[in-house]
Protein backbone atom coordinates (compact mmCIF):
# COMPACT_ATOMS: atom_id res chain seq x y z
CA UNK A 1 0.00 0.00 0.00
CA UNK A 2 1.21 3.50 -0.72
CA UNK A 3 2.36 5.53 2.25
CA UNK A 4 2.28 8.80 -0.01
CA UNK A 5 -0.32 11.07 1.60
CA UNK A 6 0.63 9.20 5.51
CA UNK A 7 2.03 11.67 8.05
CA UNK A 8 5.10 9.62 9.22
CA UNK A 9 4.54 9.35 12.93
CA UNK A 10 7.03 8.08 15.76
CA UNK A 11 7.15 7.50 19.72
CA UNK A 12 9.86 9.63 21.78
CA UNK A 13 12.22 7.04 23.55
CA UNK A 14 14.56 9.62 24.46
CA UNK A 15 15.37 9.05 28.28
CA UNK A 16 13.58 12.25 29.01
CA UNK A 17 13.36 14.73 25.83
CA UNK A 18 13.55 14.67 22.43
CA UNK A 19 13.56 17.60 20.36
CA UNK A 20 11.25 17.31 16.70
CA UNK A 21 11.16 20.67 14.67
CA UNK A 22 12.61 22.46 17.41
CA UNK A 23 9.51 21.48 19.92
CA UNK A 24 11.24 19.42 22.82
CA UNK A 25 8.85 16.28 23.90
CA UNK A 26 9.27 14.40 26.70
CA UNK A 27 9.99 10.73 26.69
CA UNK A 28 6.49 8.60 25.20
CA UNK A 29 4.75 11.41 23.40
CA UNK A 30 3.59 10.37 19.81
CA UNK A 31 4.47 13.34 17.02
CA UNK A 32 4.31 13.81 13.42
CA UNK A 33 7.21 14.82 11.53
CA UNK A 34 7.77 16.11 8.20
CA UNK A 35 12.12 15.74 8.73
CA UNK A 36 14.27 12.74 8.84
CA UNK A 37 13.93 11.29 12.47
CA UNK A 38 16.93 10.60 14.61
CA UNK A 39 17.95 7.48 17.11
CA UNK A 40 15.18 9.64 20.26
CA UNK A 41 12.32 8.31 17.76
CA UNK A 42 10.47 4.96 17.16
CA UNK A 43 8.70 4.30 13.95
CA UNK A 44 4.85 3.97 14.31
CA UNK A 45 3.40 3.58 10.69
CA UNK A 46 4.79 2.78 7.75
CA UNK A 47 5.27 5.93 6.58
CA UNK A 48 7.62 6.77 9.54
CA UNK A 49 8.83 3.01 9.51
CA UNK A 50 10.14 3.08 5.26
CA UNK A 51 11.48 6.94 6.27
CA UNK A 52 13.72 5.84 9.31
CA UNK A 53 14.91 2.70 7.54
CA UNK A 54 16.15 4.94 4.56
CA UNK A 55 17.66 7.44 6.93
CA UNK A 56 19.80 5.09 9.07
CA UNK A 57 20.84 3.07 5.84
CA UNK A 58 21.48 6.52 3.46
CA UNK A 59 22.43 9.29 5.81
CA UNK A 60 26.14 9.18 5.30
CA UNK A 61 25.76 9.76 1.48
CA UNK A 62 27.28 12.74 0.08
CA UNK A 63 23.50 13.19 -2.16
CA UNK A 64 21.07 12.63 0.49
CA UNK A 65 18.26 15.12 0.88
CA UNK A 66 17.93 17.26 3.47
CA UNK A 67 14.65 16.24 4.25
CA UNK A 68 12.26 13.12 3.34
CA UNK A 69 9.59 16.06 2.42
CA UNK A 70 9.50 18.59 -0.20
CA UNK A 71 6.85 21.03 -1.11
CA UNK A 72 7.00 20.47 -4.77
CA UNK A 73 7.49 16.09 -4.14
CA UNK A 74 5.53 15.79 -0.80
CA UNK A 75 7.33 12.93 0.85
CA UNK A 76 9.94 11.41 -1.79
CA UNK A 77 12.34 8.05 -1.17
CA UNK A 78 13.99 8.05 -4.33
CA UNK A 79 15.24 4.34 -5.48
CA UNK A 80 18.58 5.80 -6.55
CA UNK A 81 20.24 8.92 -4.88
CA UNK A 82 22.06 11.36 -7.29
CA UNK A 83 25.25 10.51 -8.97
CA UNK A 84 28.71 12.08 -8.93
CA UNK A 85 29.88 10.68 -12.00
CA UNK A 86 27.95 8.73 -14.66
CA UNK A 87 28.02 4.90 -14.50
CA UNK A 88 30.91 2.84 -15.69
CA UNK A 89 32.44 -0.06 -15.68
CA UNK A 90 35.46 -1.23 -13.12
CA UNK A 91 37.59 -3.06 -15.13
CA UNK A 92 37.86 -2.82 -18.84
CA UNK A 93 37.12 -6.35 -19.87
CA UNK A 94 33.90 -5.74 -17.59
CA UNK A 95 30.48 -7.50 -19.65
CA UNK A 96 28.47 -4.80 -20.61
CA UNK A 97 25.90 -3.88 -18.28
CA UNK A 98 27.85 -4.80 -15.28
CA UNK A 99 27.83 -1.06 -14.61
CA UNK A 100 24.21 -0.68 -14.16
CA UNK A 101 22.19 -1.69 -10.66
CA UNK A 102 21.23 -4.78 -9.97
CA UNK A 103 17.81 -5.80 -11.08
CA UNK A 104 15.04 -6.29 -8.30
CA UNK A 105 15.37 -9.74 -7.03
CA UNK A 106 11.93 -11.50 -8.15
CA UNK A 107 10.98 -12.11 -4.61
CA UNK A 108 11.15 -8.81 -4.15
CA UNK A 109 9.69 -7.22 -7.16
CA UNK A 110 6.09 -6.29 -7.34
CA UNK A 111 3.33 -5.40 -10.41
CA UNK A 112 4.06 -1.66 -10.15
CA UNK A 113 7.55 -2.03 -11.02
CA UNK A 114 8.73 -0.87 -14.20
CA UNK A 115 10.28 -4.00 -16.07
CA UNK A 116 12.86 -4.61 -19.05
CA UNK A 117 14.44 -6.65 -21.26
CA UNK A 118 18.13 -6.76 -21.81
CA UNK A 119 17.98 -6.63 -25.56
CA UNK A 120 21.67 -7.79 -26.23
CA UNK A 121 23.01 -7.35 -23.04
CA UNK A 122 23.85 -10.61 -20.73
CA UNK A 123 24.48 -9.40 -17.40
CA UNK A 124 23.03 -6.08 -15.75
CA UNK A 125 24.64 -5.23 -12.79
CA UNK A 126 26.48 -8.20 -11.23
CA UNK A 127 23.54 -10.42 -12.16
CA UNK A 128 23.10 -12.80 -15.54
CA UNK A 129 20.37 -12.17 -17.31
CA UNK A 130 18.69 -13.88 -20.28
CA UNK A 131 17.33 -12.25 -23.64
CA UNK A 132 13.73 -13.52 -22.84
CA UNK A 133 13.94 -12.02 -19.42
CA UNK A 134 12.16 -9.11 -18.18
CA UNK A 135 13.43 -7.57 -15.03
CA UNK A 136 12.37 -5.16 -12.73
CA UNK A 137 14.69 -2.44 -12.62
CA UNK A 138 14.07 1.24 -10.88
CA UNK A 139 17.03 3.34 -12.36
CA UNK A 140 16.50 5.13 -15.34
CA UNK A 141 16.99 3.22 -18.33
CA UNK A 142 19.77 3.06 -20.52
CA UNK A 143 18.69 2.78 -24.39
CA UNK A 144 19.95 -1.07 -24.20
CA UNK A 145 17.10 -2.20 -21.92
CA UNK A 146 13.67 -2.79 -24.02
CA UNK A 147 10.35 -2.13 -21.92
CA UNK A 148 8.86 -4.85 -21.11
CA UNK A 149 5.39 -3.59 -19.22
CA UNK A 150 3.32 -0.16 -19.95
CA UNK A 151 5.09 1.27 -16.60
CA UNK A 152 9.04 0.83 -18.31
CA UNK A 153 7.12 2.39 -21.38
CA UNK A 154 6.07 5.17 -19.26
CA UNK A 155 9.59 5.67 -17.59
CA UNK A 156 10.90 5.32 -21.41
CA UNK A 157 9.02 8.09 -22.89
CA UNK A 158 9.61 10.39 -19.65
CA UNK A 159 13.04 10.00 -19.79
CA UNK A 160 13.18 10.60 -23.98
CA UNK A 161 11.59 14.03 -23.48
CA UNK A 162 13.38 15.03 -19.98
CA UNK A 163 17.03 13.46 -20.38
CA UNK A 164 18.71 16.75 -20.06
CA UNK A 165 16.28 18.73 -17.64
CA UNK A 166 18.37 20.03 -15.04
CA UNK A 167 14.87 19.52 -12.36
CA UNK A 168 14.73 15.68 -13.23
CA UNK A 169 14.71 13.45 -10.24
CA UNK A 170 17.47 10.77 -9.58
CA UNK A 171 15.47 7.57 -9.97
CA UNK A 172 12.22 6.81 -11.68
CA UNK A 173 10.90 5.21 -8.61
CA UNK A 174 9.65 6.69 -5.17
CA UNK A 175 9.52 4.18 -2.06
CA UNK A 176 7.17 5.78 -0.34
CA UNK A 177 5.10 5.79 -2.57
CA UNK A 178 5.68 1.99 -3.70
CA UNK A 179 5.43 3.36 -7.58
CA UNK A 180 7.06 5.23 -9.93
CA UNK A 181 6.98 9.21 -9.25
CA UNK A 182 7.18 11.41 -13.05
CA UNK A 183 6.40 14.87 -11.93
CA UNK A 184 5.16 17.16 -15.02
CA UNK A 185 8.44 19.46 -15.28
CA UNK A 186 8.57 23.48 -15.99
CA UNK A 187 10.33 24.36 -19.59
CA UNK A 188 13.81 24.87 -18.93
CA UNK A 189 14.51 28.09 -17.46
CA UNK A 190 10.57 28.43 -16.31
CA UNK A 191 11.48 26.24 -13.28
CA UNK A 192 8.38 26.01 -10.95
CA UNK A 193 10.61 25.44 -7.81
CA UNK A 194 13.90 25.47 -6.65
CA UNK A 195 15.78 22.25 -6.79
CA UNK A 196 16.39 20.22 -3.60
CA UNK A 197 18.93 21.20 -1.56
CA UNK A 198 21.71 18.64 -1.15
CA UNK A 199 23.87 17.74 1.70
CA UNK A 200 27.68 18.64 1.11
CA UNK A 201 29.05 16.80 -1.91
CA UNK A 202 32.19 14.13 -1.58
CA UNK A 203 33.26 12.16 -4.31
CA UNK A 204 30.89 9.21 -4.10
CA UNK A 205 29.07 6.79 -5.81
CA UNK A 206 25.42 6.58 -5.94
CA UNK A 207 23.76 4.23 -3.88
CA UNK A 208 20.26 2.02 -5.30
CA UNK A 209 17.04 0.94 -2.34
CA UNK A 210 16.11 -1.99 -4.41
CA UNK A 211 13.04 -2.53 -2.74
CA UNK A 212 10.42 -1.52 -0.16
CA UNK A 213 12.19 -4.21 2.58
CA UNK A 214 15.04 -2.63 1.86
CA UNK A 215 17.08 -5.81 1.73
CA UNK A 216 20.45 -6.96 0.17
CA UNK A 217 20.42 -8.21 -3.23
CA UNK A 218 23.70 -8.75 -4.49
CA UNK A 219 25.23 -5.50 -3.51
CA UNK A 220 29.03 -4.82 -4.86
CA UNK A 221 30.30 -2.38 -2.08
CA UNK A 222 33.34 -0.46 -2.76
CA UNK A 223 32.87 -0.65 -6.22
CA UNK A 224 34.07 3.00 -7.68
CA UNK A 225 31.06 2.75 -10.72
CA UNK A 226 28.31 2.84 -8.08
CA UNK A 227 28.08 0.24 -5.83
CA UNK A 228 24.34 -0.14 -4.84
CA UNK A 229 24.04 -0.69 -1.14
CA UNK A 230 20.61 -1.66 0.18
CA UNK A 231 19.65 -2.84 3.80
Amino acid sequence: MSTTDSMPRYRVIAAELAFVGGTPYPRGSEVGCTNWPTGDLEPLNGSAKLIMAYWLRFQAHPFFPVSPYTAAHGFHLPSVLPRVAPPRKRYVGDPDGSELIDPVPEADATPAMPRYRPGKLRQIGNIPVKASDAVAFLDWPDDRLEPANPVAVSVAAYLAEHRDHPDRLSAPWCWHRASTYLPELAPVGKSGHAPQPLSRPRRQEPVCVACSRLPHHGARVGRDEHSPEVI
